[in-house]
């Protein structure tokens, strides 16, 4: 049987660790994986426990790479789905990793159509039209979407973003012959 010889702290990234299966590398991990798993030097592994270890190690990477990509910015669901399976991503990783991101609300697209218009409307005000399409694209069902959009944009400020979209270009049109 496979048997654990070292588990070593990594030089380059002190939060994660080696380790070490009959005096060959194996794989690195985190130390709550190592925790979560009980894994200890001189532990003797079946080939059961060598898969659920890779599985493991597989599904931790993935969650690493979307809590990576949620660093940046807030994503919706569809969001986080199209980027793991763009680094290639089994399915199922995928779909633990999004159930997982779901249970502890770090997606969540209600709240993401509601920030992302807040967002929009705050830095370069827009139409009804619009904001939809953007939530549309990503991935933000049409309810929710609407009511994102409705809590946020009344007829009055779609209006004054209207206005304003038209002063900041009239100055492109002045110069232009008119058409009497």
């Amino acid at each position: 049987m496979p048997k654990i010889t070292a588990i070593t702290r990594q030089k380059r990234n002190p939060n994660r660790w080696s380790i070490f299966i009959d005096k060959k590398f194996f794989a690195g991990c985190s130390e709550d994986l190592i925790a979560s798993l009980n894994l200890r030097t001189g532990a003797e592994l079946s080939g059961e426990e060598m898969n659920e270890l890779r599985d493991q190690m597989g599904v931790a990477r993935v969650r690493q790479r979307a809590l990576d990509y949620l660093s940046r910015r807030a994503r919706s669901e569809k969001e986080m789905r199209d980027y793991l399976a763009g680094k290639g991503f089994e399915a199922g990783e995928i779909d633990a990793t999004i159930n997982w991101l779901l249970e502890r609300s770090y997606i969540n697209d209600e709240q993401f159509a509601g920030d992302w218009v807040r967002g929009r409307l705050a830095t370069s005000p827009r139409g009804r039209r619009k904001l939809m399409m953007e939530l549309y694209q990503k991935g933000i069902e049409r309810d929710l979407a609407e009511k994102a959009v409705d809590s946020q944009l009344g007829r009055e400020d779609e209006t004054e973003a209207a206005y304003k979209t038209i002063l900041t270009r009239r100055a492109r049109y002045q110069k232009l012959e008119r058409l009497d």
